[in-house]
């Protein structure tokens, strides 16, 4: 039907009008002619077709071809004009997909019986009224308007459903909200996360929606490693028992090693625990530190100091110092790989040194035990066997975390893994 082009009405709500696009449309309507008509109601008022409404009267055209819809059927010129966006408008990614939630709840109000899913093999309708599905549901029907797939559709309703109001204000005028993988991977937080990533890609907008978000983690971890840190450190200084007034036969030690003389090892300068999964949840110790230990030890004791692999030779020398005699090192298999720079560590080592004629039971024990990693820090139940068998007397763990019949404990975290091994006997 051709309609008097001045008697179309543009209602303000209509999106601006593209100049260069206009310009463009004229130039083809000018070559092979209109071929897709303009949409609009029974009083005239536009539906669907601006640009081209422009592009004619551009060209001075004094009659339009036109689609008319009845001016009553409010949903259908909404859908219409949803689709008009959606298929021939410069929308951004996040405008796209706040289109298809309002196209998705006028779609399933005119057709409510597609809510309840249908297709070719089932054709399910309204369960209560038994009234069979007539249309596609809304996936199919919307992948079929715009040739995207149905996951692509679905990842598109979960932007506009899982953004925050708050937070697609803050955006819509950013280069994100153009960008379908980083808007999808924000859509997977809560709005609190939500907002503290985009505050902080203002910041450094290089970085993804997923770069950010592992920043933003690692620096949460690093603050609470720093709280759990300090609450140990304030503990140890309020420990009125740190003075121990008995005599052993056995002491277990294993020092919380910190930096080394070649600015190695637990925080040592360039060292990032923001990105070093291996960051001990605990304060660390000077090796100055750690040799002013006054170690409770019998004139006939049997000691064992744990090192790592970058503090073996500082823990000989320790050895030596505190009194002791060396005269093994014993190996404990992890059975997996762990952490390490030049090449992967799966081994950790215990030093033994004797201090005057301790008494043990030497005949058949070796110095390999092999048995699963497990916690940060806490040693194999293989080694406490060996202990028990190995040496007669009182023994003593030093900065335990532990409690094991028999033994004594000396440390501020002495009950950390007491009760993981209370549920497990359980």
């Amino acid at each position: 039907m051709k309609k008097n082009i001045n008697i179309i009405k543009v209602s303000l709500k209509n999106r601006k009008v593209n100049p260069d696009k206009v310009k463009e449309l004229a130039d083809s309507i000018q070559k092979i002619g209109l071929i897709n008509p303009i949409t609009i109601t029974s009083n005239n008022i536009l539906i669907a077709g601006q640009h081209r409404l422009e592009a004619c009267r551009l060209l001075n055209y004094t009659e339009i071809d036109c689609n008319v819809i009845d001016s009553d059927d409010g949903l259908k010129i909404e859908l219409i004009q949803i689709d008009e966006n959606l298929i021939r408008n410069d929308l951004t990614v996040l405008e796209q997909c706040d289109m298809l939630i309002l196209r998705k709840r006028i779609y399933e109000e005119m057709y409510p019986e597609t809510k309840y899913g249908s297709n070719q093999h089932t054709r399910r309708g309204d369960p209560e009224s038994g009234t069979p599905t007539l249309h596609e549901n809304f996936v199919t029907n919307t992948s079929l308007l715009t040739n995207k797939s149905k996951s692509k559709i679905s990842e598109e309703l979960q932007i506009s459903r899982s953004l925050s109001t708050i937070v697609k204000e803050k955006i819509q005028e950013t280069d994100l909200a153009n960008q379908k993988t980083n808007l999808l991977e924000l859509s997977k937080l809560d709005e609190e996360m939500q907002l503290e990533v985009i505050s902080e890609m203002g910041k450094n907008s290089r970085k993804s929606v997923k770069e950010t978000i592992q920043d933003i983690r690692n620096s949460h971890k690093k603050d609470e490693r720093k709280i759990l840190v300090e609450a140990i450190r304030k503990k140890i200084n309020n420990d009125i028992n740190n003075q121990i007034d008995k005599k052993y036969q056995a002491i277990v030690i294993d020092p919380p090693w910190g930096k080394f003389e070649d600015n190695s090892g637990m925080n040592c300068e360039g060292y990032n625990s923001e990105f070093f999964r291996g960051t001990p949840p605990y304060p660390t110790m000077e090796l100055s530190e750690i040799e002013q230990l006054k170690i409770p030890a019998d004139d006939d004791c049997v000691l064992f100091l744990w090192a790592i692999q970058a503090s073996l030779p500082y823990a000989y020398e320790i050895l030596k110092n505190w009194g002791f005699t060396y005269k093994a090192t014993i190996c404990w298999n992890k059975e997996s790989m762990g952490l390490g720079k030049a090449i992967r560590f799966q081994v950790e080592f215990c030093i033994m040194g004797f201090r005057g004629s301790p008494v043990v039971n030497s005949g058949s024990e070796t110095d390999f035990i092999s048995e699963k990693r497990r916690e940060h820090s806490r040693k194999p139940e293989a080694f406490y066997t060996f202990v028990d068998r190995y040496v007669v007397g009182k023994k003593l763990d030093y900065f335990a975390r532990e409690t094991r019949p028999g033994w004594d404990t000396y440390g501020v975290e002495a009950d950390k893994f007491s009760e993981i091994k209370e549920t497990l006997e359980v």
